[in-house]
């Protein structure tokens, strides 16, 4: 009796080695791909996080820049008000210089009234005095 033994062909062994390995790729690249979209959420809620971190930080800047334009307004008033307190105090000396002058010139009217007087005095009684020697000077050629 003859016994025969039945084996496979080659070819047979290479194509089942085939397919047990691509379904090891397979499952690989789904493992892969779960990883990866698992990385893809992470960096996606990452990105979303930062997007409103962003938002955030521009609405501080926003106010931020309200806040200095208001300062630069109000710095521009102050130093406005500065200049024209400045300008105020100038006046204010030059109103003070005239009044000293004016005082001064009160004073040398007053005194030159008073000079007039004493002038007009001094004439009368040089006036006077003339007379008394007239009168006098007539008395003696009279004696």
């Amino acid at each position: 009796m003859d016994k025969t033994v039945k084996t496979r062909k080659y070819s047979e062994f290479a194509e089942s080695d085939i397919s047990y390995n691509n379904l090891t790729e397979t499952q690989e690249r789904a493992i892969e791909l779960v990883n990866k979209s698992a990385q893809l959420e992470a960096e996606k809620s990452k990105y979303q996080k930062q997007s409103e971190i962003i938002g955030q930080l521009q609405e501080k800047l926003e106010q931020q820049q309200v806040k200095i334009a208001e300062m630069v307004k109000k710095s521009a008033q102050y130093e406005a008000s500065v200049k024209a307190l400045a300008e105020l105090e100038l006046k204010t000396r030059r109103v003070e210089e005239l009044e000293s002058k004016l005082l001064k010139v009160a004073d040398l009217e007053a005194r030159a009234q008073k000079s007039d007087l004493l002038e007009a005095k001094v004439k009368e009684l040089s006036d006077v005095i003339h007379k008394i020697s007239g009168i006098a000077a007539s008395g003696k050629t009279d004696l």
